[in-house]
């Protein structure tokens, strides 16, 4: 038996209440019931217009979130959408759970919606240090007879469009060539970002290259860094965007340090810091590192010669870390720890 009290879950074991979730916040998603890339297309399109335009009032919880479009390859190398949520601050993983419920037995043998259960520290990216501000535009329409426009306010660090900006583009591809040229760099807001077009070449296993890529989303990156600074994205109800955009300053404090000392299972993308300042050999000196990989004759070892050692983890696998130091009397002795990143 469950209660819901003030956005607490309480959960009745037979004997006793006891908290299972701390806030709770829930949606409905109007699905539409096709398995197609186009009809996936539409159901993220219609979600991210959905909570991208959120009450925070009756949602606190899911509007803490910005939500981006993306496509990901599934097992037949084919692009599905996909809709990633990133908190607006940082977060640490654990914190949140998804649940969808409800799916009729078509949508569930239909993979019409499929999700992650598991939650990742913020933007994937683990500690990367600063964020630039930014915004993705997925979709505009094919004709310019119904004027579609966006426009850049800044809440805090900028200067505010005060008129919409007209596309005069009908692919996204053009439309990135279209606002990284001189015309529209000289628009207040426009010219405070760098354009960048991502693509996807559905069915492509290798070889020379793509034969039919496809436009996914495009990328407004601010040129400069500044901290605080917020933006809102406003546009026309043909052109799907994100409405949220800040920066990120991911200096390590002592509310969102990570200390490691055992094996430890981390995403994709995480930068992870060696040292051995918990080592107790006296007068620890010439530091040799080496870091490889499990069961992978192709990954190159890394070597390092330095008290700290850092390196991003752009694979997934199994990792080893070995150390070796030399005493004040110049003796050395080695440490390794396999197995020590599992990187998922």
């Amino acid at each position: 038996m469950y209660v819901n009290s003030i956005r607490k879950v309480f959960m009745h074991d037979g004997n006793n209440y006891k908290l299972t979730t701390h806030e709770l916040d829930a949606v409905n998603f109007p699905l539409v019931n096709t398995h197609t890339y186009a009809g996936r297309k539409t159901n993220t399109f219609t979600i991210l217009d959905l909570l991208n335009n959120i009450d925070p009032d009756e949602h606190p919880v899911l509007s803490d979130f910005i939500y981006y479009y993306n496509e990901i390859y599934d097992t037949s190398y084919q692009l599905q959408p996909t809709l990633h949520a990133v908190s607006k601050n940082f977060e640490k993983r654990n914190r949140h759970r998804i649940l969808m419920s409800d799916l009729n037995t078509y949508q569930q043998n239909n993979n019409i919606f499929v999700y992650d259960t598991g939650d990742y520290d913020t933007v994937y990216f683990g500690y990367l240090g600063d964020i630039p501000t930014h915004f993705e535009i997925y979709d505009i329409p094919t004709s310019l007879s119904t004027s579609p426009y966006f426009y850049i306010e800044y809440s805090e660090g900028g200067t505010s469009m005060t008129t919409p900006y007209y596309i005069g583009s009908t692919s996204l591809s053009d439309l990135c060539n279209e606002l990284n040229g001189p015309t529209a760099q000289t628009y207040t807001g426009i010219r405070d970002f760098t354009y960048n077009i991502v693509m996807g070449a559905s069915g492509y296993t290798g070889g020379t290259g793509p034969t039919g890529p496809t436009d996914v989303k495009l990328q407004g990156i601010a040129k400069v860094f500044k901290n605080p600074q917020k933006i809102n994205i406003v546009s026309s109800t043909n052109v799907n965007a994100t409405t949220y955009g800040r920066s990120l300053i991911k200096n390590t404090t002592w509310d969102n340090l990570r200390v490691l000392k055992y094996s430890e299972v981390l995403p994709l993308l995480t930068v992870v810091n060696f040292t051995y300042d918990n080592s107790k050999m006296s007068g620890k000196r010439n530091p040799k590192w080496i870091l490889s990989k499990e069961d992978d004759l192709d990954f190159e070892n890394i070597y390092y010669n330095n008290k700290y050692f850092s390196y991003m983890f752009t694979e997934k696998g199994s990792y080893c870390i070995s150390l070796e130091l030399e005493d004040t009397n110049g003796n050395t002795k080695t440490v390794t720890k396999k197995e020590i990143i599992k990187i998922i």
